[in-house]
């Protein structure tokens, strides 16, 4: 039995509604998850710990706002204090958006980057200075700079002692404003990251798997939760004995973890935790195509998604 290898189970990426509550009505049913009520979730789900990582830009909303701001920080110390309470190991995180050229495409994206394990000490006082693109940023993409800030996003977490995870990337996505980092560009910056999202609630991304496979990067299972129900159906395994959230870090950095899906669910009912969940699919299709036309009007460069051409 002292043999046996042991392995513990985590969520690495995951969302509250302490900002929300100040934002915006939109997303109720997030609104109501503290900290606190997700750590208990996580306690019973027999989880051995869990991120945080707030939205630094959501929906290309400034990330240094004060308020929304010192609330997601407050937030980070309550769940570490969460953590302890419930027994369970927070890691402190931040989901930053970046600003990326996809390669081939004649348009931009602003896509998301985790930074995990990032204390809170250090990002309270980084708040001017986090690496987030903001919309007045798109001037800097082209293609002569194909990663934009991508590669800024990453060393800013490794100067400040955290991992960086590819999150949930994708080459279907279409949706505006394009969040989601495409394969291409995590292939592009390579073992730069040192983790990849190969499962998320959408289900694995194959090639990314294989990706991480062949260069020797750590794979991670995460729900990117944003309401109760969504917490703890991916999980990342990892094959050491964490017993903080540093010694979470040094197991990914070693790669010793594996994706996988809570109690084997089936793929399609994985994706409707999705949909109904996070309700990513919140615009129906006549606010989308107002929403495509207010792009027009900004940014008359813009090309909608059926008339991307590629080089």
């Amino acid at each position: 039995m002292e043999n046996e290898q042991r392995f513990q189970q985590f969520d690495l990426h995951g969302h509250t509604g302490e900002r929300w509550r100040l934002t915006t009505s939109m997303f109720e049913g997030l609104a109501k998850m503290s900290v606190e009520k997700a750590t208990e979730i996580a306690k019973k789900l027999k989880l051995d710990g869990l991120a945080f990582t707030p939205h630094d830009n959501p929906f290309g909303r400034k990330s240094n706002d004060k308020n929304t701001f010192k609330t997601e920080i407050r937030a980070l110390y309550d769940a570490l204090d969460a953590g302890a309470k419930h027994g369970i190991i927070v890691v402190p995180g931040w989901e930053i958006t970046a600003l990326g050229w996809p390669h081939g495409k004649r348009w931009w994206n602003m896509p998301h980057i985790l930074a995990l394990g990032i204390d809170p000490d250090i990002l309270e006082k980084s708040q001017t200075k986090l690496p987030t693109a903001q919309w007045g940023d798109l001037s800097k993409a082209g293609p002569k700079n194909p990663n934009g800030t991508i590669i800024d996003v990453i060393d800013w977490i490794h100067d400040n002692g955290g991992v960086a995870i590819a999150a949930h990337p994708d080459e279907t996505t279409g949706k505006l404003p394009r969040i989601k980092l495409t394969n291409q560009q995590v292939e592009e910056v390579g073992k730069k990251f040192d983790g990849i999202e190969t499962l998320t609630l959408h289900g694995f991304n194959e090639p990314m798997k294989k990706f991480a496979e062949e260069n020797d990067i750590a794979q991670i299972g995460s729900s990117d939760f944003h309401f109760p129900s969504q917490i703890g159906l991916v999980r990342t395994q990892i094959f050491q004995n964490c017993k903080t959230w540093q010694d979470v870090l040094e197991a990914i950095k070693n790669k010793q973890t594996m994706p996988f899906i809570y109690q084997n669910l089936p793929i399609d009912e994985l994706r409707k935790h999705d949909l109904q969940g996070s309700r990513r699919d919140f615009l129906n299709e006549r606010k989308n195509r107002r929403k495509e036309e207010r792009y027009q009007s900004y940014y008359p460069n813009y090309l909608p998604e059926h008339l991307l051409i590629s080089e």
